[in-house]
């Protein structure tokens, strides 16, 4: 009988295993166990906080934006994009998420936008559905997504202090 209820068990823990795994998409930003990016990124500092390496992006006034390139760009299947940011304190401050979709046949950049606030101190895993994003001209289309901007100056507001450390953002279905 307890040889049944580990295997079943077992058996459980593959299946929730699987359903997470079929779940999960591109990772847009992501970092190695040795504390290295896993994608091309404007901002290289990695930092530990609580555990977790993380890319910090602090001094917003001046680093008005984080590009992260290099990734698996069809988000297509995706229905949120999920950042996994640590904040040090709930300024306020209005971070705008941009996927960009270039359109060679428009003048201007293409892309989705969607913003979100540092409203938390700690940990926090910010998801945004893809159905909530605006569309700034006309962009190709969410399977051909070359890079992903997280940036503060279009708020117009910049909040001094702001401080997050950012350790990944992940497409998921």
């Amino acid at each position: 009988m307890l040889k049944f209820l580990s295997m079943r068990l077992c058996l459980m823990s593959m299946c929730s295993l699987v359903t997470i795994m079929s779940i999960a998409g591109p990772e847009i930003l992501s970092i190695n166990e040795s504390g290295k990016l896993n994608q091309k990124s404007s901002l290289r500092k990695i930092d530990l906080v609580e555990g977790e390496h993380a890319v910090h992006w602090s001094n917003m006034e001046s680093k008005k934006a984080f590009n992260v390139y290099n990734f698996d760009g069809n988000l297509k299947a995706a229905t949120v994009i999920n950042l996994k940011i640590y904040s040090m304190a709930p300024t306020g401050q209005v971070i705008y998420l941009a996927a960009y979709s270039e359109n060679p046949t428009t003048e201007k950049e293409d892309y989705y936008k969607l913003p979100f606030t540092v409203d938390w101190t700690g940990w926090k895993t910010v998801s945004l559905q893809v159905s909530d994003f605006k569309v700034v001209r006309e962009p190709v289309g969410w399977e051909s997504i070359s890079a992903v901007r997280l940036a503060s100056h279009w708020s117009k507001d910049p909040k001094p202090g702001t401080d997050i450390y950012i350790q990944s953002i992940v497409a998921a279905e």
